[in-house]
């Protein structure tokens, strides 16, 4: 209906303007869907481009995964087995990569092993170091006190230890009740007593079960010191 033509009654009047209303309405609602769907479009649209973005994401590290690994894979290879620190560091990158793979968590433990091992054994050089330069301070200074003398007096009177040229017999719970370190500071003590009874500067003894004769230990400043 044209504007125009709502010049003719009131009641028309009136008609006619509802109309136009009605229409200004209904293209209202119309543009708010358009802008709906048009939303809902753009919306689809970033989120597909998100996904893209994601799987392309996702084949770049892939990627370049892969190539870490080959690299660190090759580089491995050319690290003896000795160098277990190396090697070790070296597979935990791989498993981290790969956190599933076999042959990377076998190789990591053998290797952590090995690792471990030489930590000990490094552990007990150290100790076996600090030993002998204990018994160079012996050496060195290889005169009992008169309180050693005297426990050692005492403790052969008391028939707990037997002192024979080099070969000390003692009794077996005396000796279970000394921790390590007690023994080796004994046995030291002991070698220096046989030394100054045998009037002699070399510094070493044997220790044999009192009752069974067995050797328990043995201690000198070349053995080291040793327990059975």
């Amino acid at each position: 209906m044209a504007l125009g033509s709502c010049k003719e009654s009131g009641k028309a009047k009136i008609g006619c303007l509802g109309s136009i209303i009605v229409t200004i309405i209904i293209l209202i609602f119309i543009g708010k869907i358009a802008d709906f769907f048009e939303k809902r479009s753009e919306e689809k649209k970033r989120i597909e481009q998100q996904k893209i973005t994601a799987q392309l994401e996702e084949k770049r590290r892939n990627i370049e995964k892969k190539i870490r690994i080959t690299t660190l894979e090759k580089k491995v290879k050319g690290i003896p087995v000795a160098k277990a620190t190396d090697n070790l560091r070296i597979y935990n990158q791989l498993l981290r990569l790969d956190s599933e793979n076999p042959k990377y968590k076998k190789k990591v433990a053998f290797y952590q092993a090995k690792v471990d091992e030489q930590k000990r054994k490094a552990q007990e050089a150290k100790l076996a170091r600090q030993r002998r330069i204990a018994r160079d301070v012996i050496a060195r200074e290889s005169n009992l006190t008169s309180q050693q003398r005297a426990l050692i007096t005492q403790l052969e009177n008391q028939g707990l230890i037997q002192m024979k040229c080099g070969k000390v017999y003692i009794d077996r719970s005396l000796w279970n009740s000394m921790t390590y370190q007690t023994k080796d500071d004994f046995c030291a003590t002991l070698a220096i007593a046989c030394a100054e009874r045998r009037h002699v500067d070399v510094y070493w003894v044997d220790v044999y079960d009192l009752h069974s004769g067995k050797k328990l230990a043995k201690w000198s400043r070349n053995w080291d010191f040793k327990v059975y």
